[in-house]
């Protein structure tokens, strides 16, 4: 998944558009709740057709790290 389309799922998720950096704390900058990860996880699944571990996530993650465990291959 690429950054620009994870920013449109963020967006979507979010309250207001914001502008994420790789560096924005998904928690803290961008203000989003574990749900609101859940739901963004959810989606990614839904479009990329795979699963995402979820044991790497954390509500506080930056972007950088959230693109990395998208797209770290499934084992």
């Amino acid at each position: 998944m690429s950054y620009e389309q994870l920013c449109r799922i963020i967006n979507k998720q979010s309250s207001k558009f914001q502008n994420i950096t790789l560096e924005s704390k998904l928690s803290d900058d961008l203000g989003l709740s574990s749900f609101d990860l859940m739901v963004i996880i959810v989606e990614i699944e839904e479009k990329s057709d795979r699963q995402i571990d979820v044991s790497f996530l954390h509500k506080n993650m930056t972007v950088e790290e959230l693109l990395s465990v998208i797209n770290t291959p499934e084992v």
